[in-house]
């Protein structure tokens, strides 16, 4: 099950928490564990969570909509805000690290998101592993930066278009 919410305080709590314990098991600069966890854009962002039959937090994706983004804080880049969404602090627990089909159904939600909403346009500073998986999957990503190094990760700003993730992914599930 996937759970959206924006401005619920408890379930934030937790997504933090799980950020934490998926931080601490990557590969990333432990250096940079309390930046990445939150941020002040956490209270105003909606925020994507795969929840296991209990109810953990399994992964979870946070996505930005208004105001100013965090990647044009970061990297001072001009992007069309009003068409597009940020998603990013993307987070996976141990047992869905390998399982490339629970990230899609995390994204492919936030994807049906962004389309309801009308904003097609995803940015987001991915991590190079990520990005490349994605690649290898066939989905037409834009580079926006050239690769920089984001809390410990070899990162690059990138823009994906929804619908195009989502015709992708249904496809690839047709298929399977």
């Amino acid at each position: 099950m996937i759970k959206v919410a924006q401005g619920d305080p408890e379930f934030l709590a937790r997504i933090i928490e799980f950020r934490q314990a998926s931080f601490r098991r990557s590969r990333r600069d432990p250096g940079h564990a309390e930046a990445w966890s939150t941020d002040r854009y956490d209270a105003t962002a909606t925020h994507f969570a795969l929840l296991d039959g209990s109810g953990g937090i399994q992964a979870a994706v946070r996505m930005t909509l208004d105001g100013r983004w965090p990647i044009e804080d970061r990297l001072g880049l001009d992007i069309d805000t009003s068409r597009g969404v940020e998603l990013g602090r993307l987070a996976v627990g141990p047992r869905y690290l390998r399982d490339r089909r629970t990230l899609y159904e995390l994204m492919a939600e936030a994807c049906r998101y962004c389309i309801g909403s009308g904003r097609p346009h995803v940015y987001g500073l991915m991590i190079a592993p990520f990005r490349r998986s994605l690649e290898r999957d066939g989905i037409p990503l834009e580079l926006l930066s050239p690769s920089v190094v984001a809390y410990g990760m070899e990162s690059a700003v990138v823009h994906l278009d929804a619908r195009r993730l989502l015709e992708v992914y249904g496809a690839r599930s047709a298929a399977a």
